[in-house]
């Protein structure tokens, strides 16, 4: 209980280091223009919230870099913020309560209210729909692994992806 932050930062880093992998292979740091691909193919179709790409990589530098729900891109106004509930809370009580006291927010953008819960299976589904993918294209399957046996190979020296 109350590790909210914590998951988070793993669910973002999870989504970065995927977007690391599917990133092209010739490429050597992963940019946000790689995460919002990932996500624009493989959690936003299924997510079922209205936010975008851009808004989740805004959330995710909150998250990461100060563990907080705001970033520049959202201060910006860029972004709409994403707050999160979870357990037995519904997002849309939260959502509502927010909206209630606009006041007291002052984003450019609307702020979005998103389940953890649903959030960690929406990832999850979306890397099982990557995998699947993956294995239903030979080319992108040997490019995957090339990769994963070129990057792993700085992490881990003598594994079985040598």
């Amino acid at each position: 209980e109350k590790l909210q932050v914590q998951a988070l930062i793993l669910l973002y880093s999870l989504i970065d280091a995927i977007s690391f992998l599917a990133m092209d292979s010739n490429k050597k740091t992963n940019t946000r223009t790689d995460f919002m691909n990932w996500v624009d193919n493989y959690i936003i179709p299924i997510l079922g919230y209205d936010i975008t790409s851009l808004d989740l990589y805004a959330a995710r530098c909150g998250i990461l870099h100060a563990s907080i729900a705001e970033s520049k891109l959202i201060l910006e106004g860029n972004a709409a913020p994403i707050f999160y509930s979870w357990g037995n809370k519904s997002p849309l009580e939260l959502q509502g309560i927010i909206d209630a006291n606009k006041e007291i927010f002052h984003y450019k953008k609307k702020p979005v209210v998103i389940s953890i819960e649903v959030f960690l299976s929406v990832v999850i589904r979306g890397w099982e729909r990557y995998q699947k993918d993956l294995l239903a294209d030979e080319k992108s399957n040997s490019k995957i692994l090339k990769t994963i046996k070129k990057r792993s190979g700085l992490i881990f020296k003598n594994s079985v992806w040598e």
